[in-house]
């Protein structure tokens, strides 16, 4: 009678508004609550897909996550019905892995139960790991350091998933330390953040299931898919990961060696084959095998122990073998052009022998390529070409044999691992490691424009964190140009199209604290003519402040004018019959530009039908 009473109920408020019918469905609710296995080989394969959209389900149970109430001894319960998800055992044991195990972002979720109406699920209960409030905080906390690790990767079209992969699986790597500290000593005092994302990209400290769930979520930002693979026997979980709708298995926990060394990143467990993987002393049975495609099974990268490095959609890495640093013109074959030789170093040990291996690490800031030697940090600027030394540590402070072991540029520093051996433990990060500022430097802007009167001033801001790293000020104006001329002034130099004969002072004004003289650049015995090539020298209180050199549109021979003669000049020069003096290729071209060809030569042809 009770139970017709409650039927009757829920269909009465069924009619009168169907919002309630959620309330009363699980006033007693027959839910099996289950509990999440850390390193469960049974792991669903079935696609949920299918049944409802990923993104548009997580998306709203993180906005349940953050409101429902709810403890790790009270149930909390969210509505799932709008999705229409069928009831089978089938589906609820995925669904109950997809929130576990592939869905990062829900790791407020501990132990949990689905519950159904009809032929539909419902309804989620479940016991929180932590507060609504904590939750909320952590949640928003996890998306900004991943977005950090996202940059310039997510939303590139000009990327392959290889790359994606990549890439994200060498800034994992970096950024999380294995939580072996924790472990080795006591294994049940291991925090839960130790097993979630938010450990890793947060705290930066976890165990293989955060490195696996952390993996996940960046991966999914950038639309490749994954599943959470994992091993009772081995006691571990690592990731796999399609490419181009091909399976293969990531672990990036065993591609980031215990104890942590800055910079080091290994790469013999990324994209391997079942096979491969138990070449890679994955030795169980108990995971999921159906990944067989070998092709990555035996590449190039797995020979690498540093990062690769994305600088303006370039790939980077170092070459252990020859010791370069190379440019990849193709991620998928290897092929690559050296960019810059590493100066060649041997660690040696304090005794006189050598440490085998390569303890070159390559890092960046998405700007500037850095890497160590033994005893300095270079950086390398792929614009320019140009290598510099950032950073040279007095290790003769530490001892015989003491060395640059590891290096890596983070938030605007270089962190240096100094000690005597490459087999430390984590006291060497504490009490051995030097951080410098390297703030990555961008062109100088000009703050405050001089003027006859004052003085200006130029910055320099860090590409990356816009901190104004230098400042410089711009002395007064001594010289510039005229109100009614097309004149420009730049670098000492004097560009203008007037037909000057001997008034300087129709294209430039002076200021009333100087004085100058004038150096023709052509002369007759009754005149001076101030072309192309004429040098201003400017004087304050008897004391040299600048000198200006005039460069006329078109004069190519310094007589102020462009007439034929200058023709003939561009033409000789055009046809290598001449070589011409840098003043004349300014004036071929009426900006700094060192050559004279068929468009200067144009220009030339142009300027002198016009005067």
């Amino acid at each position: 009678m009770k139970k017709f009473i409650i039927i009757l109920l829920t269909l009465v408020l069924l009619i009168v508004n169907t919002n309630f019918a959620f309330a009363i469905e699980i006033v007693s609710p027959d839910v099996d609550i289950k509990s999440p296995v850390l390193y469960d080989a049974a792991t669903s394969t079935l696609d949920l897909s299918t049944y409802f959209d990923f993104k548009e389900f997580n998306d709203y149970m993180v906005e349940q996550l953050k409101t429902v109430e709810g403890t790790s001894s009270t149930l909390a319960t969210i509505n799932i019905s709008k999705f229409n998800i069928p009831n089978s055992t089938a589906v609820e044991k995925a669904l109950q892995e997809h929130i576990w195990y592939n869905s990062p972002e829900l790791f407020r979720i501990g132990s949990m139960g689905i519950g159904s109406s009809g032929n539909k699920f419902t309804y989620i209960q479940f016991y929180s790991y932590y507060t609504k409030e904590d939750y909320a905080e952590m949640h928003n906390k996890m998306v900004t350091e991943a977005e950090k690790l996202l940059k310039g990767v997510k939303d590139n079209p000009n990327l392959t998933d290889v790359e994606k992969a990549l890439i994200l699986h060498d800034r994992l790597a970096l950024h999380c330390e294995y939580d072996y500290d924790t472990l080795k000593y006591d294994y049940s005092n291991m925090p839960r953040s130790s097993y979630n994302a938010y450990g890793v990209l947060v705290l930066r400290d976890a165990v293989c299931m955060g490195y696996a769930l952390a993996y996940d979520y960046l991966l999914d930002q950038v639309g490749i898919k994954t599943l959470y693979c994992s091993s009772d026997t081995l006691n571990h979980a690592w990731n796999i990961v399609y490419i181009d709708n091909t399976p293969y298995h990531v672990d990036v926990t065993w591609d980031d060696p215990v104890w942590d060394m800055y910079g080091r990143v290994s790469h013999e467990n990324f994209l391997r084959s079942t096979q491969g993987m138990k070449d890679t002393d994955h030795t169980a049975t108990d995971f999921f095998s159906f990944p067989d495609d070998t092709t990555y099974d035996d590449y190039y990268w797995q020979t690498s122990k540093s990062a690769f490095q994305l600088i303006n959609n370039e790939y980077y890495y170092h070459d252990s073998t020859n010791n370069k640093i190379n440019k990849l013109n193709n991620v998928l074959t290897g092929e690559s052009t050296v960019v810059t030789s590493v100066p060649p170093s041997t660690w040696t040990t304090a005794s006189g022998g050598y440490w085998s291996g390569n303890y070159v690490k390559l890092s960046g800031d998405g700007h500037y390529l850095y890497y160590n030697t033994k005893n300095k940090v270079f950086r390398y600027d792929p614009e320019t070409d140009i290598t510099e030394i950032v950073f040279e540590p007095d290790l003769s402070t530490y001892g015989t044999g003491f060395w640059i072991f590891g290096m890596v540029y983070s938030d605007c520093k270089i962190m240096c691992e100094i000690f005597n051996s490459p087999n430390y433990t984590v006291d060497v990060r504490k009490n051995y490691t030097v951080t410098v500022d390297a703030h990555a430097p961008s062109d100088w802007v000009t703050t405050k424009e001089p003027t006859f009167e004052e003085k200006g001033e130029k910055q320099q801001k860090c590409l990356n964190c816009e901190q104004i790293i230098n400042t410089e000020i711009i002395p007064e104006i001594f010289v510039a140009p005229t109100e009614d001329t097309d004149t420009i002034i730049e670098d000492g130099i004097v560009f203008t199209s007037a037909d000057l004969c001997n008034d300087i002072e129709t294209i430039v004004d002076f200021s009333d604290k100087v004085t100058y003289e004038i150096s023709a650049s052509f002369k007759t015995s009754t005149v001076e003519f101030l072309g192309t090539g004429s040098i201003i020298s400017v004087y304050e209180n008897d004391e040299k402040v600048g000198e200006y050199k005039v460069i006329v549109s078109g004069d190519l021979n310094g007589d102020s004018v462009c007439d034929v003669l200058d023709i003939a000049c561009a033409e000789l020069s055009v046809t290598n019959n001449r070589i011409p003096s840098a003043d004349e290729c300014y004036a071929a071209n009426g900006t700094k530009k060192d050559i004279i060809d068929e468009l200067s030569f144009q220009f030339v042809v142009n300027t002198a039908l016009s005067e």
